[in-house]
């Protein structure tokens, strides 16, 4: 992935949602102070540094994804109330 960082003169809301659509990671409006650009693109730079999520824990037949929040019985989903989930994830962490 290439970040990509728009500086552009149009500032209306349609010309922002158009560039974030198009698959901008920011849109920055001129006139712009240096600093704020600075600033916005050690943003961008500092998302693009952060690991992919962890891949989902198999713990034998049951399957806990703990980015997504899902819990997999013989990949069959487990609906669990907000606060077995948070049990579930607690405990399983210290296996």
């Amino acid at each position: 992935h290439v970040p990509l960082l728009i500086v552009s003169a149009r500032g209306d809301d349609i010309d922002v949602v158009v560039g974030l659509e198009a698959g901008a990671d920011d849109y920055v409006v001129k006139p712009v102070r240096a600093r704020v650009l600075d600033a916005r693109i050690r943003a961008v730079l500092r998302r693009l540094d952060t690991p992919g999520t962890p891949p989902p824990e198999a713990h034998g037949p049951l399957t806990i994804d703990r980015a997504g929040l899902r819990v997999a019985h013989e990949g069959t989903p487990v609906p669990l109330a907000p606060s077995e989930l948070r049990l579930l994830l607690t405990l399983s962490a210290s296996p």
